[in-house]
């Protein structure tokens, strides 16, 4: 029904979707390259509102790295989401941020409760 409603439609696989969101300008030489593939955006914290499981599954990916934003809210949802789904999930704590120490801190609880794998950036870039 998803795709029958075009609801994950884009231009392409490197398209941005067309609600307004985009990507911090420097970081986007980064970002937008044929290799990439840009899902559409979450509404909350998880990617159970967006297209992130079926984009993976699409590109054969089963291994995910994560940074981002909030470690205690988007990182984690997502985390907990991906592992559910059966992907191998590995967190960049590093390149992560959170409002406090101690929300920091729960959340390094969690992800080396749950993820596959609990890393630096350096240790990331060195697994890929």
């Amino acid at each position: 029904m998803l795709l029958t409603n075009e609801v994950y439609q884009k231009e392409d696989n490197n398209s941005p979707t067309p609600d307004g969101s985009d990507f911090v300008q420097s970081l986007k030489k980064y970002i937008l390259h044929e290799d990439s593939v840009i899902c559409t955006p979450h509404k909350v914290a998880g990617p159970e509102s967006n297209d992130l499981v079926y984009q993976l599954r699409q590109h054969g990916i089963d291994r995910v790295f994560l940074a981002g934003v909030l470690s205690n809210v988007c990182v984690e949802s997502h985390m907990r989401s991906l592992i559910e789904n059966g992907f191998q999930t590995a967190v960049v704590y590093d390149a992560t941020a959170a409002t406090s120490k101690d929300d920091f801190n729960a959340a390094m609880t969690n992800y080396k409760a749950f993820a596959t794998l609990v890393c630096t950036t350096d240790q990331a870039i060195a697994e890929m």
